[in-house]
């Protein structure tokens, strides 16, 4: 795995190194935490982040935000101490692990598998969600102009759905696509 160190104290620095080293990973690039991560990580190419931090304050945190509301690769932190305020600050800033006065470099490789993992177990479901919202989001579409031709032609749910079906596969479009023009052409006649 390639890694993007990120620190504030070279001897610690040098013994996490060692330790993803040790465990097979790369090291692609070193930053500090006030460095611009969102550019160090783009030119690095980095599929993780590993920061071992003596204090992190919001800002720190925030810099892990990388891309948009949800991060792009995974961020392990290890803190020498920290509040609860600023773990959850951590969480919401998609940090995969928050490890507290847990820095021993046995642990590291282990440490950073597990938030790997959940890391993409994470990504699967936030896929799995947004899949299902916009299939959500298609239904509502479809029973909407459902109802305009059931309403404007007269038609039941059930040949209603079926003018749908059928006219989307004719036009070798989705049903969504159609259900969007029938809504579209109602709302132009409308006005």
């Amino acid at each position: 795995m390639r890694v993007l160190l990120v620190d504030d104290n070279a001897e610690r620095q040098e013994m996490v190194q060692a330790a993803l080293v040790e465990a097979g990973h790369e090291i692609v690039a070193f930053a500090a935490p006030h460095d611009d991560l969102r550019g160090v990580v783009e030119t690095s190419g980095a599929d993780v982040i590993v920061a071992s931090l003596s204090t992190p304050d919001r800002d720190t945190i925030e810099g892990f935000r990388l891309s948009g509301p949800t991060p792009d690769r995974p961020v392990v932190m290890f803190v020498d101490q920290a509040g609860a305020p600023l773990a959850a600050d951590a969480v919401r800033a998609g940090v995969a692990a928050y490890i507290v006065d847990g820095l021993q470099p046995a642990r590291v490789a282990p440490i950073l598998a597990v938030a790997v993992a959940r890391f993409e177990e994470f990504r699967r479901l936030q896929n799995e969600l947004a899949r299902s919202r916009s299939a959500l989001e298609d239904r509502k579409l479809i029973d909407r102009a459902k109802g305009l031709l059931m309403d404007g032609r007269g038609l039941s749910e059930k040949d209603a759905y079926g003018w749908l079906r059928q006219t989307a596969m004719a036009q070798n479009q989705r049903m969504v696509d159609v259900a969007r023009s029938v809504i579209a052409l109602s709302d132009l006649l409308k006005k």
